[in-house]
């Protein structure tokens, strides 16, 4: 019982961290603006937002959830440099800008 529901858990969990307002709005917008080229548009914003989140949680999980095992391929400095590009893109330099 505590197997399916750790996977409850992780399901809703996945699911609140990557369906936003942006999941709602703008997909809707993509396909008014590509007018009768919607099928490209859906494809290309399911291979930007779904395809790379997922991709990154499937390499997360190859290489035992520790970021470290994933940047360590590149060097530990220039891998660190990178994650904290990375937080601070998501962070100050585009969400703060938004609130």
């Amino acid at each position: 019982m505590k197997k399916y529901m750790d996977q409850f858990v992780i399901g809703f969990a996945l699911f609140s961290m990557f369906f936003g307002a942006g999941n709602i709005i703008f997909p809707p917008y993509l396909g008014l603006g590509s007018g009768p080229n919607w099928i490209l548009g859906f494809i290309c914003y399911y291979i930007a937002d779904i395809g790379l989140a997922i991709l990154a949680i499937f390499a997360l999980l190859k290489n035992g959830g520790n970021l470290n095992n994933i940047t360590d391929r590149i060097g530990r400095v220039p891998g660190e440099v990178m994650v904290a590009l990375i937080i601070l893109c998501i962070g100050p330099f585009i969400a703060l800008p938004r609130t």
